[in-house]
């Protein structure tokens, strides 16, 4: 199973910094007006900077946020629109800039204004918005996207593992596990049956996984490395068996496997 693709534009891109290059001369105005005692010019250049500066902000972190939301497939909540928020920024600062540190009417100066907005939202873009597939309900939506997170968790603290046989297996864990959501989307009717092993499964993947990478690397205890790795060899198994009960349309008897894993972990102390 083939994980979402990331976004091919990271933040320190020449795209991401143009928003704090661009307003550099307006810092050779401040300068002069300080050199001058010019208080309103001061003022006026100071703000129009201040602005260009929080829009750059504001885009870096939108940038940022949209490449965490394209590594996601299942998203209820769409983010703060940071990059439109930098535009009207953008655009409210031209315009202040060519109020007040030059020669332009106030309808020339919403012009320049709204030019920058619209140049803005044209290089930038806007931001992402979370799409639902047609068969799902916002209840089913959520069920998902909260599994979904839970996957990225585990990515997250396998990517801190050193061991590369286990962090294949849990590669293996997290593919299988997209695949039950692959599924379910599609099936949403096993939503309910499903909900509390994948609620379960995967915390017991997480938990595990956090703790193994928090421990392993400074005690190095082989006997902790086999009962992680048994642990796993549990969770993987059940993720095979649900996807392929869940193709059969039939139940598990989840409350049995869900006692077994929970009781797995606690003994083998991981």
């Amino acid at each position: 199973m083939n994980k979402p693709p990331v976004a091919a534009l990271p933040p320190r891109t020449p795209q991401a910094l143009m928003l704090f290059i661009l307003p550099l001369p307006l810092l050779a105005v401040v300068l002069a007006a300080v050199v001058s005692g010019d208080l309103l010019r001061l003022a006026a250049s100071g703000g129009c900077l201040g602005l260009f500066v929080a829009a750059a902000v504001l885009m870096r972190k939108g940038m940022i946020e949209e490449l965490a939301f394209a590594q996601r497939r299942h998203v209820v909540k769409a983010p703060t629109p940071l990059k439109l928020l930098s535009s009207v920024l953008v655009g409210g600062a031209t315009a202040l800039s060519a109020l007040t540190l030059s020669d332009n009417t106030l309808i020339e100066a919403v012009a320049y204004g709204l030019g920058a907005l619209a140049g803005s939202m044209l290089l930038y873009g806007l931001d992402p918005r979370p799409s639902r597939s047609a068969q799902l309900d916002a209840a089913g939506a959520q069920v998902l996207a909260l599994a979904e997170q839970k996957i990225l968790a585990i990515e997250q603290a396998n990517s801190e593992i050193q061991c590369a046989e286990l962090t294949q297996r849990l590669d293996r864990i997290t593919d299988k596990a997209r695949g039950v959501l692959d599924v379910l989307e599609k099936q949403p009717a096993q939503l309910g049956s499903a909900r509390r092993f994948l609620s379960n499964y995967l915390e017991g993947a997480e938990r595990v996984a956090r703790g193994f990478a928090r421990t392993h690397p400074q005690s190095g205890d082989q006997a902790l490395e086999e009962k992680f790795r048994s642990v796993l060899e549990t969770i993987e198994g059940a993720f095979d068996q649900q996807r392929e009960r869940l193709l059969e349309d039939e139940v598990m008897d989840l409350d049995v496997q869900i006692e077994v894993l929970k009781t797995q972990i606690e003994r083998e102390g991981v």
